[in-house]
Parts: C-alpha cells; structure tokens; sequence
C-alpha cells in the first residue's frame, strides 16, 4: 500500500474583518427605553403599505445574494420576480465560498437592503449593532414570510430581546446516511457492516483489495473537506457515543462533545482508517466540491455522505454522474454502527435556526419594497417559482409530483432554482421514492433536537472564542487522526487548553443560559 506522509498540515483560518464603522453603536434591548430605535421602527411600519398599484414604478432594491450557481442574474426566473414584487434588483453576488464578502460590504457602510450569507459571530454583531431589521414586529405586513416556518423555528429563531432577525433557510435537515458500494461488496463477499468491528474490515477491503479491478490504489472508504467535516465522520464519531461540534445535556447540564472522552476513543478510530490507508489522505485540504467529484467518479465506498447519491431524478446533480461514471455502480444505505460498547449515537439534524440566513436592513430606505420582495420569496408561489420555475413551462405537477419539462441546461439559464435559498426553502417535491424513503429513514435515524437550540440567543462568551476555538480543534483533531501528535496525552492536554482558551467561559455561560431557559 502506498505510504502518505503529511509534511505539513495547514488548515486556513481565515481572519474575520472588524466592524471598525460600527465601532461606536450598542444593541438596544428590547426591555430598555430604545427611543431612537423605536422612532425608526414606528416610521418604517408607518413608510410600509399594501404592494403598490401596478402602474407605480419599480423600486430599485440592492439586495445582496450567496451565489451558487455561477449564471447571470438576467434570466427569466429573477425578471418574473421583479415583476411580482414590483421591485428592480441591483444585485450583489458573492460566491458561496467566500463568506467575507458580505462583511467587507457592510462594515464600508453601504449595506444592502436585502442581504444573504452571515455565520454565527457575524450575525451576533449585526444584532448588537442595530443592523438587522426586526422580522416579528412586522409580520403582519409578510404574512408569506410568517407562515412559511413553523412556531418551533420561528422560537429558535428568537433572540434574548423577545426578537426575530433573519429567515433561516429551510431545507430537509437530515441528509446525510451511512452508504456503501453494493457492487462491491457483492464482489469482495462482503456484507453491510453494523458494528466499527465490521465497518474496519469492509473499509480496509474497499481501499485495498482493488475493487474497481484497475490495479491501482486509488480507493478509499471516505473523504472529508477542509480536514475535518462532522458530517463526513459522523458515522465514526457517532458509534462512540458523540458527534462532532455538538452540546449535549448530561443530567441537565450542558458539556462539550468534542471534549469528551468519547471523541478521544473515535479519533483513535479515525486513525486506525488512516493508518490503513481507509481515508482519502487529502481530507486535509480537499473542498466540497472536490469530495462530491470523487464521490460521483467512484473513488468511495464505505461513507456517511448526501442521500441525493440515491435520487434517480438527479437532485443536486449526484445520481446521474456517477451512473455515467460507474455504469455497474449501486449504493445501499446501512444502519447506524455500533461502538465498542454495542450502543451509538444518532446523527445530529441541522440546526433549526439554519446554516443560511436572509436579513432586512433596519435602515433601508425602501422598507415596503424589502418586505414585499422578502415575503413573496417566502411564500408558497414563490417558492414554487424559485424552485420549479413557472407551471406548464419549466414543470407540472402529477398527483402532487413535480415533473420537469425542461433539462437541467434549459432550467439552468431560465434561473430555475438561483433564488430557490433566498429567504424560502429548498424543495423536494420532484425527487424519487427511493429519495422519500430515504429521506424519513434519516429522520429516524437522527436526533429530534439540539439542546442547544433551547437558547434564545448567544452569550458573549461564545461570541468572543467560539468560532476560533472550533478552528483551532479542527487542526488538533487532523494532526491526531494522521499520527503527528499523540492522541494519548494529546488530547488531555487539548482539553486542558480548551479550558483555558476560552471553552470554560463558553461552557458556564451555555449553562446559565439553558439553565435558567428551562427554569
């Protein structure tokens, strides 16, 4: 077997940019006085009216869009929109990758009146520093908006000031399931594994013993991105008893999983693969796209990846490349693994306030147009539109089924699904049987909940350290998995540190705050 030695292990941290124009501005709660804020507000619910008369002119809107599709906004999908929202968009696209963008354009103070992206210390300054229009004062102008997620996300969605900021994406949150090559394991004599016992030896046959018969090494159980993606090793973490990046309630209190002695016992799993030659030595540095490539070109066999691999109506362009790629190629799912101990841990589903998010500006000067273009996406003709495209053109519907009428090239530059994750949901009322029944299998499958997700809000602590601490725990879990530092002693030391970075504040401030959440 082929030797990789990992020279050097550099994992991107990319620096976040400094609000510096914002330097001087405080959050109002929604407790306090808040007269300035308040006088805003009042104005805007009183500058908000019905949609306009048709023959009213457009309003320009500057509306800024995670882009990631890579076509021209000049389409038929995004002029209709513009039609039905009596909007003009000047629009902004940032590539989905690059989540620096939106923050280099807000702090140079010209802010969008509509924008997408913001991770979770973004969001929290936006917040803080009175950026954020908030949603829930006016529903009553989006009824689309209001009744497109139900009350437990729009209660997730609340912060500790009692108010709703953004629109979470919406999207079927368990996607991932454990899946193997069934043509090769059928070849190997090999069956689905349920325990990490088994799980080791099918790996190790599916990189090793030459399933693709071309005499190369060139096969792996699984991959992952950006060194460590939870999703991708979930199956691993998951049979000890944690998953990656997650609280979990212990007796009422909230601890850390990656801290956990749990996870120390997993990433010696992990390691064993990597030892083996089980897992794709370039997980250090490879991107998502570059894990779907080898994925759809059959270079993986024993994975926790996308249940789209089994949708024969290609969703997200999966199924269709590799059955060209691999005309003989089948996948089947598999069951949760048990550890050691003969128990497992369910997979995580998503967090309900969602991994994208759609804010309003609180001081745009085009607040009625905002809303009107932010609740159409919302609803449920706009959702339609900005999945399927227009009825009896891109698609129809057939005993609730949606059928395309177009190829993915035809749907593609009509705009078809471009503003499908602008403020609405992505859908999947087009996908197979096969998708469907594996989609509730997940659910099944997956834990109802997060304990975190009972917080309203994030306390400053996690503000300040989370998202370095995380990075920082990243590259210690790769420089284990790959054997350059010691995971015996290593990851005592790694908990200690952790501490001290700034986790025990972390972890005392959750707990106050689920504490006293649940009274």
């Amino acid at each position: 077997m082929k030797r990789y030695a990992v020279k050097a292990i550099a994992i991107l941290v990319i620096s976040m940019f400094t609000l510096s124009l914002l330097a001087g501005c405080k959050k109002v709660n929604s407790n306090n006085d808040g007269s300035t804020q308040a006088a805003q507000q009042s104005s805007a619910r009183d500058a908000t009216t019905a949609k306009p008369a048709v023959q009213e002119p457009p309003t320009t809107l500057r509306v800024f869009i995670r882009d990631s599709y890579g076509i021209t906004y000049d389409n038929l999908i995004t002029h209709t929109i513009e039609e039905k929202t009596n909007t003009k968009l000047d629009i902004i696209a940032g590539a989905a990758a690059d989540d620096q963008k939106l923050g280099i354009i807000i702090a140079s103070g010209e802010i969008p009146d509509v924008f997408q992206g913001m991770n979770s210390a973004d969001y929290t300054t936006y917040i803080n520093n009175n950026i954020l229009l908030p949603l829930n004062q006016y529903f009553d102008k989006m009824p689309g908006l209001k009744t497109s997620r139900s009350e437990e996300t729009w209660k997730a969605m609340t912060e500790d000031d009692g108010n709703i900021y953004a629109i979470p994406i919406g999207e079927t949150s368990g996607e991932y399931i454990n899946m193997y090559r069934k043509d090769w394991l059928d070849k190997l004599g090999l069956q689905i594994p349920k325990t990490t016992e088994e799980y080791l030896a099918v790996a190790d046959a599916v990189s090793n013993r030459d399933p693709d018969g071309n005499g190369v090494k060139d096969t792996f159980a699984f991959g992952s991105h950006k060194g460590m993606n939870g999703r991708q090793f979930a199956h691993i973490f998951g049979a000890f008893g944690v998953q990656y990046d997650n609280w979990m309630d212990v007796d009422g209190t909230l601890v850390y999983s990656n801290i956990q002695p749990q996870m120390k016992e997993a990433l010696k799993f992990a390691n064993k693969l990597y030892q083996i030659g089980a897992l794709d030595p370039e997980f250090i540095t490879d991107t998502s796209g570059r894990v779907k490539d080898k994925v759809v070109k059959g270079l993986y066999g024993a994975q926790c990846y996308k249940i789209y691999m089994f949708d024969e109506k290609n969703l997200n362009n999966y199924y269709e490349p590799f059955k060209q790629n691999v005309p003989g190629g089948k996948w089947v799912e598999g069951p949760l693994l048990a550890g050691p101990d003969g128990n497992s841990m369910k997979f995580q589903l998503l967090s309900a306030r969602g991994w994208l998010k759609t804010a309003i500006y609180s001081k745009s000067k085009v607040l009625d147009a905002s809303m009107r273009f932010v609740d159409y996406l919302a609803s449920e003709e706009g959702q339609m539109l900005a999945n399927y495209g227009i009825e009896g053109t891109h698609y129809t519907v057939e005993n609730g089924v949606v059928k395309s009428k177009v190829d993915d090239v035809a749907a593609k530059e009509a705009g078809v699904v471009q503003w499908a994750e602008y403020g609405g949901n992505l859908l999947y009322r087009h996908t197979s049987e096969e998708y469907q029944r594996l989609s509730k299998l997940v659910y099944e499958m997956s834990l109802p909940n997060r304990p975190i997700d009972a917080i309203e809000g994030r306390p400053e602590a996690a503000v300040k350290y989370e998202k370095q601490l995380l990075e920082w725990l990243k590259t210690q879990f790769v420089v284990m998995i790959v054997g350059e530092t010691p995971i015996d002693g290593g990851f005592e030391k790694l908990v200690e540190e952790w501490n001290t970075r700034g986790g025990k504040e972390i972890t005392e401030a959750y707990n106050k705050m689920y504490k006293e959440r649940k009274g």
